[in-house]
C-alpha cells in the first residue's frame, strides 16, 4: 500500500513538490526532483507504513508531531489509501464475499473516523 500510495503522489507535480521542502524532522538530503528512491520519500514511507500499522492496531497513541501537508491533500491521499485497500480485498481469492462486504463495511467506518480526525484538528 505504502509504495502505492508514494508512486501515485509523485506522479504529479503538486504533489511531487510537497517533498522538496522541509517540513518534518527530516534532516538527510532533499532532491529537486524526487524519487521513490529518494532518500525523504523513503524516510516519508517509513512514517506512512508505521501510521498505516499504528492505525491497526494501537488506539492509544496521541498526535505527537504537527504535520505541514494542507488538510485536502492528506484527504485526497487517504481516499487514495482507501481505493487502494478496497481493490486489494476485493480481488483477494481467499474470502467469501460477505467476509469481503463486513470488512470494507469496518474498514470504511475506520477510515472515515480518521478523516474526520484530519478534519477536526486541521
Amino acid at each position: 500500500v505504502v509504495n502505492i500510495v508514494y508512486k501515485k503522489l509523485l506522479q504529479y507535480d503538486i504533489t511531487a513538490r510537497a517533498f522538496t521542502t522541509r517540513s518534518s524532522s527530516y534532516e538527510g538530503p532533499v532532491d529537486q526532483i524526487p524519487d521513490e528512491n529518494s532518500p525523504i520519500i523513503r524516510y516519508r514511507k517509513m512514517f506512512l507504513r508505521g501510521y498505516l500499522t499504528k492505525l491497526c492496531s494501537d488506539p492509544s497513541m496521541g498526535r505527537k508531531h504537527p504535520l505541514h501537508v494542507e488538510y485536502i491533500h492528506i484527504s485526497a491521499c487517504l481516499g487514495f489509501i482507501q481505493d487502494v485497500l478496497f481493490e486489494a480485498l476485493l480481488s483477494h481469492s481467499r474470502l467469501k464475499l460477505e467476509q469481503k462486504t463486513k470488512i470494507i463495511k469496518e474498514l470504511g467506518k475506520v477510515l472515515w473516523i480518521q478523516n474526520d480526525l484530519f478534519a477536526k484538528w486541521y
